[in-house]
């Protein structure tokens, strides 16, 4: 809402871009509030730790963790599954063995 010579007129609201989205977050994640997990999806860091305790608990119950396992664990699509596990694959957090991840670094991330 601007005022001009006592007359008041509304400014129409523009909707970001997908490029503004985009570079904000982006800006984010360089900023340390979010987490990259794949070039185009992010989750906060709160997230991110709880995913690595459901890693945790899945490699302290079976000894390592698969996609399909954590999975139903998070109850979403195995290409996500599979997407966040490869994350934590390049982090270090765990390794891939076949078709299982294993816990490597458990100091990574705080516990629970």
């Amino acid at each position: 809402m601007t005022s001009r010579g006592g007359c008041v007129t509304w400014q129409k609201r523009r909707e970001p871009t997908s490029r503004q989205c985009a570079l904000t977050l982006r800006q984010a994640a360089q900023q340390g509030i979010i987490t990259a997990i794949v070039k185009d999806r992010y989750y906060r860091n709160d997230r991110i730790v709880e995913f690595a305790n459901m890693i945790r608990d899945l490699d302290q119950e079976c000894g390592s963790t698969c996609a399909a396992d954590f999975r139903d664990r998070l109850g979403v699509g195995r290409k996500l599954a599979i997407q966040i596990l490869e994350y934590f694959d390049r982090i270090g957090f765990t390794r891939r063995r076949g078709n299982d991840h294993l816990l490597r670094d458990a100091l990574l991330f705080p516990e629970k």
